[in-house]
């Protein structure tokens, strides 16, 4: 009975007044004619940093932070319109064309700004296709690329670098009754590409690109045009460089 009491009283002791207890043991694996004492292995195979759970609250805000970084250094706008109308024209005492007019449009703008680096990217096209009485034609037609790159100087002026590129999808004629041909995909197609400064006001909705440096390259792919000479090109050529601001 007194050491069931002296058990007890040591339990107690232990569990409200003690302190942690270490011990060590040595495990041995036979492996035939050789013995591995575990002790002298894992001590030089691992380190205390091995057995430290990874924080993963920090990994956590370390991908919100570059995705909030990201989002704030671009951003992306995408516009699409389609329009048609039709007129038609049935027993009607002063006459007139019946008519089919469709339009659509596309623009996307990409913006990257870090510091003093901007980069703005567009694109903008616009097809117009008319009928009357049977007679397909094109009303407007164009499409345009364009990327300026700035590097500030202050809260007004950048140093920037330009390129354009212009041209328009589809044949187009002098009119719908007459059917000569005065342009073509990339005929004529103009490539600008510059060098100077942009003047953009802080916190106002338009800039001013000035390119004192430019180089400017004029298309004509299309053989009758080319060999006719249209928009200023020689006569059998496709391809006329241009060098001056623009």
């Amino acid at each position: 009975m007194n050491r069931s009491r002296h058990i007890l009283f040591l339990f107690f002791f232990v569990h409200f007044f003690g302190y942690d207890l270490y011990s060590q043991f040595s495990i041995r694996y036979d492996t035939g004619d050789k013995i591995i004492d575990f002790n002298d292995i894992v001590p030089q195979q691992l380190s205390p940093s091995d057995f430290v759970a990874p924080d993963y609250r920090t990994e956590f805000r370390r991908i919100a932070e570059r995705r909030h970084r990201r989002k704030e250094r671009n951003s992306f706008e995408l516009n699409a319109t389609v329009q048609a109308t039709q007129i038609y024209f049935s027993n009607w005492a002063n006459g007139g064309d019946n008519t089919f007019n469709g339009l659509s449009t596309l623009s996307m703008t990409y913006k990257y700004n870090r510091n003093k680096l901007s980069i703005t990217s567009r694109f903008d096209s616009r097809l117009g296709v008319s009928i009357i009485d049977t007679t397909t034609f094109k009303n407007e037609d164009k499409f345009e690329f364009s990327t300026l790159v700035t590097w500030a100087i202050n809260d007004n002026w950048s140093y920037s670098g330009r390129v354009n590129f212009r041209s328009q999808f589809m044949k187009g004629y002098k009119s719908r009754t007459n059917k000569t041909l005065v342009s073509a995909f990339l005929s004529p197609g103009t490539l600008d590409v510059g060098l100077g400064f942009t003047f953009n006001p802080k916190d106002s909705p338009w800039e001013v690109v000035i390119s004192p440096l430019t180089g400017s390259t004029l298309f004509v792919l299309n053989e009758e045009l080319s060999e006719s000479g249209a928009h200023g090109i020689d006569e059998g050529e496709h391809i006329k460089p241009m060098i001056g601001p623009r």
